[in-house]
């Protein structure tokens, strides 16, 4: 399915739509402890939680504007090549 936030951006649909049912606790979750982020911020996910880690970085990245550091054990990969060309962009 499209990533909204990337032209030409695909993600697989059923990660996404998982990651969208979560995204606003983990928003919330993460504007509580917002100023740590600035220090460093660290998203880390093993096996599906790898997957929704890299959407998760890719949210907070964009929102709190800064670079985290993404942890993944055992993910699979989430989207096509513009997706990975977007993520590196945004979380260098």
């Amino acid at each position: 399915t499209d990533y909204p936030k990337c032209e030409g951006c695909k993600v697989s649909k059923s990660f996404y739509e998982l990651y969208m049912g979560v995204q606003q606790k983990v928003l919330k979750n993460v504007d509580k402890f917002k100023v740590f982020i600035e220090v460093q911020g660290y998203v880390a996910g093993h096996n599906l939680g790898g997957n929704l880690a890299v959407l998760a970085a890719l949210d907070i990245s964009q929102i709190y504007k800064t670079t985290n550091t993404v942890y993944t054990f055992g993910a699979c990969r989430v989207g096509n090549k513009e997706l990975a060309e977007f993520y590196e962009k945004i979380l260098q």
